[in-house]
């Protein structure tokens, strides 16, 4: 099924969006867009008309000549404003990531930006380790192109938990999908389905 004219718009709009953030924000070091996928929560937020937590930048193929200018800000030494966090900090996402292909995770708390270096070598391997279908919005700087699909778009808009890839053996699953039933998500079951998690 293909897009509505406004959907189309919507869309297009969330691609603004994510264009004027990088702008605006210094988002990609000096204009380096070589191996960077945005992806995740920030274009759920954006299409929910709802404020954005963070912005995940990953850095695919462990591409230590892209993230070295980012590494070289954070070992600098955090720039701290009193009663505020220092503007460079190692993510909490590393105490309970359990990805292999993970390889260090950094936040830029004034640009709301969450640099993450990976081992993925393409966009679309990245994304197939997304626990949900929601996550899968992606944006690729060096193509200029936002990648959504009929699915991902639906889930997003009718908050709906859909798998994409479960890890069993991730402790850290049941924690983020309670914390999407908490805000009214509803879980897709394999037999097309809605229930909650029970805890």
């Amino acid at each position: 099924m293909m897009f509505s004219e406004n959907e189309t718009l919507v869309i297009e709009n969330a691609k603004k969006e994510i264009q004027s953030s990088i702008f605006a924000r210094s988002l990609l070091w000096n204009g380096i867009t070589r191996n960077v996928v945005i992806a995740g929560g920030f274009f759920t937020s954006w299409l929910q008309n709802k404020p954005f937590k963070d912005i995940d930048i990953f850095v695919l193929n462990n591409d230590v000549s892209v993230y070295n200018d980012l590494t070289q800000e954070f070992r600098a030494g955090p720039i701290v404003i009193e009663h505020e966090k220092p503007e460079w900090t190692r993510s909490e996402m590393m105490k309970y990531n359990h990805n292999p292909n993970i390889v260090d995770v950094i936040n830029n708390n004034l640009t709301q930006a969450q640099y993450i270096l990976t081992k993925y070598k393409t966009r679309e391997e990245l994304l197939s380790h997304f626990d949900y279908k929601h996550c899968r919005v992606s944006y690729v700087p060096q193509e200029d192109k936002l990648y959504i699909t009929r699915e991902t778009f639906d889930c997003i808009k009718t908050k709906t938990l859909k798998w994409n890839n479960k890890h069993d053996n991730n402790p850290n699953q049941r924690y983020r999908q309670n914390k999407f039933l908490d805000n009214g998500w509803v879980l897709e079951t394999p037999n097309n389905q809605y229930e909650g998690l029970q805890a």
